[in-house]
C-alpha cells in the first residue's frame, strides 16, 4: 500500500474515529447503553469501493445526551456521512439521525467562485453560452452542472462511473467524453472535480480554455504548475478557496448554524476570489500565491484582534 493511500486512510477514517471516540470516552463507564454509529456513502470508507455501510466506532450514551452528528468529508466522488443505527440494521433508514450532506453547498461555492473568476477575466460574471468541462460527475460536479445549466451554460462531462455519465447527459443535457479527452475540450473553462493533482505538465499543454475553477483537491501536480498555468494564459481558482462550500458548511454544523446561513456564508466565496485576483494583480504573483497571501492577512489580523482584546481585559 503506497504512502497516498495510507495517508487518505489515516485522514478519511482514522481521525475521525479518533475524534469521536475521544469525545465519548469519558461517559463510557456510566453508560445507560451504547450505540453502533456508521459510515454510509455511495462507495463507503475511502478506498472500500462498493460498500454501503461500514461500522463507525461505538459511542456510549446517557438518557438524555446531545449528540452532534458532523458530515466529514467527501472526496473523489465520495461522500460521508454519521447516521445513528437505532435499529441495527447497518442501513442508514430515512427515519434515523444523520448529519447534514453539505455537497450541495460544495457546489454552490464552486459555481459562485466561477463566476467570479469569469467576472475577472471577461469583464461581466455570466456563465449564459460558456463551455464547461467539468471533470468528474459525482456529487458536487452534478450540482454544479445543475447551477451552470440553469444560467444556460453548455456542459462537457466525463467520469470513470459511466452511470454518473449517464445521469449528466439526461439530467443536464451535458456532452460526454472519455475521461483523457476531457482536456483537450475546446471550452471557456475547465472545471476539475474528482482527482488531485491533475494540472501537470502534460495537462496544462493541452487546455484550451481561458479559466480553470473546479472543486477538486491539490489540483496542481506541483506548486510551479501554477506558475505554468498562468504562464499559459489561463486564470486559475486555487483549490482551497473555491471549494471551501464543504468546510463551511462544517463549520455552520458545528456553531449550529441553519442550512440557509451556511448557504449564504458559501457565496462569499465570489469576493474571496475576487479578493485573491486582486492581490495576485497588485503584486505581481500567482494566484495560488496569492490565496496563500490573503490567508496569512486573515491570520494575521485575527491574531491582532486577539491581542486587543487581551490587553483591554487587563
Amino acid at each position: 500500500m503506497n504512502q497516498t493511500l495510507w495517508i487518505r486512510i489515516l485522514r478519511r477514517i482514522l481521525l475521525p474515529i479518533i475524534f469521536m471516540l475521544l469525545i465519548f470516552a469519558g461517559k463510557a463507564l456510566a453508560a445507560d447503553y451504547t450505540q453502533d454509529l456508521y459510515a454510509h456513502g455511495e462507495r463507503g470508507w475511502g478506498e472500500t469501493s462498493g460498500t454501503e455501510a461500514i461500522p463507525g466506532p461505538t459511542i456510549y450514551l446517557n438518557q438524555g445526551d446531545t449528540i452532534t452528528l458532523i458530515f466529514t468529508a467527501t472526496d473523489n466522488n465520495t461522500y460521508h456521512n454519521w447516521f445513528l443505527d437505532l435499529n441495527n440494521n447497518s442501513v442508514m433508514n430515512t427515519w434515523e439521525p444523520r448529519s447534514n450532506s453539505f455537497i450541495t453547498i460544495a457546489g454552490d461555492g464552486v459555481y459562485v467562485g466561477m463566476k467570479a473568476a469569469a467576472k475577472v477575466k471577461w469583464g461581466k460574471d455570466s456563465l449564459a453560452g460558456k463551455t464547461v468541462a467539468v471533470q468528474g460527475a459525482g456529487k458536487v460536479a452534478y450540482y454544479l452542472m445543475k447551477h451552470l445549466k440553469e444560467e444556460g451554460a453548455r456542459l462537457i462531462t466525463c467520469d470513470i462511473d459511466a452511470e454518473k455519465v449517464k445521469r449528466a447527459v439526461d439530467e443536464v443535457g451535458a456532452t460526454s467524453v472519455a475521461p483523457e479527452a476531457i482536456y483537450d475540450s475546446q471550452a471557456d473553462i475547465f472545471a476539475p472535480c474528482a482527482l488531485g493533482a491533475i494540472l501537470n505538465d502534460d495537462t496544462i499543454a493541452r487546455l484550451k480554455v481561458g479559466i480553470v475553477a473546479g472543486g477538486a483537491n491539490n489540483q496542481l501536480a506541483e506548486e510551479r504548475h501554477g506558475v505554468a498555468i498562468e504562464t499559459k494564459g489561463i486564470l486559475y481558482c486555487p483549490d482551497y478557496v473555491i471549494n471551501g462550500g464543504g468546510v463551511i458548511n462544517v463549520y455552520g454544523e458545528l456553531q449550529g448554524w441553519t442550512m440557509e446561513r451556511a448557504k449564504r456564508k458559501a457565496q462569499e466565496i465570489y469576493d474571496t476570489i475576487l479578493r485573491v485576483f486582486q492581490i495576485a494583480a497588485r503584486e505581481k504573483i500567482p494566484s495560488y500565491q496569492a490565496a496563500d497571501r490573503l490567508a496569512e492577512e486573515r491570520i494575521k489580523s485575527v491574531v491582532a484582534l486577539k491581542r486587543m482584546w487581551v490587553a483591554g481585559d487587563r
